[in-house]
């Protein structure tokens, strides 16, 4: 028996909100949603994680801003961390980040800047260094302009902050013009897929 085990279930709303960044039922919700690419069946040599578990783990992970053995710590093991993450993004992202496409979704989307006194905005977009280790190969190429290792996150959200299209991935020496040239987002517009 872990913290998970012993504390996850029994937790008030605002501690479960505080350790895992979403309430109990956006929880289950998304176990719910996650269960068919990431459910493991026990075998005889060894007995797997639950859903639910497996999850919370990486939402503590992703959620406190943590290295991975505190999380292993409080969990037992974090290995899981990269399947549940890219479950996440696989599932999720299709049908929560998207750019408007609609006459109707461009005229929700600027209206969330109307009370910031922003006419005719869409979207915001920013970029974000993330730190890593020292890549093996091609390390140059992460090393970026604040003497520190990264890979970059572009993001483009509404005037709530709702996330309309995310790129991440690429080595922390690009130019932040360079990163919008090859984003999706980018291409769409040439493509005259967006606006």
């Amino acid at each position: 028996m872990d913290w998970c085990d012993n504390d996850m279930l029994h937790m008030e709303d605002a501690e479960f909100i505080a350790n895992f960044q979403l309430s109990w039922p956006s929880f289950v919700k998304l176990c719910t949603k996650l269960c068919p690419l990431i459910v493991k069946e026990d075998t005889f040599a060894k007995n797997t994680f639950s859903v639910e578990r497996r999850v919370a783990m990486t939402l503590y992970f992703l959620g406190q801003g943590i290295n991975y053995r505190t999380v292993a710590n409080q969990f037992a093991i974090c290995k899981i961390v990269h399947e549940i993450t890219k479950a996440i993004v696989d599932i999720l992202t299709p049908e929560y980040v998207k750019f408007p496409e609609s006459d109707a979704e461009y005229l929700a989307a600027m209206a969330t800047f109307h009370g910031k006194q922003i006419p005719n905005c869409v979207g915001a977009i920013d970029g974000s260094h993330i730190r890593i280790l020292r890549p093996t190969e091609c390390s140059t190429d992460f090393y970026n302009r604040k003497a520190y290792y990264s890979i970059l996150l572009q993001g483009i959200c509404d005037g709530n902050g709702k996330f309309l299209s995310v790129s991440c991935g690429f080595p922390g020496s690009i130019h932040d013009a360079r990163m919008l040239k090859r984003s999706g987002f980018y291409k769409n517009v040439v493509n005259k897929r967006l606006i």
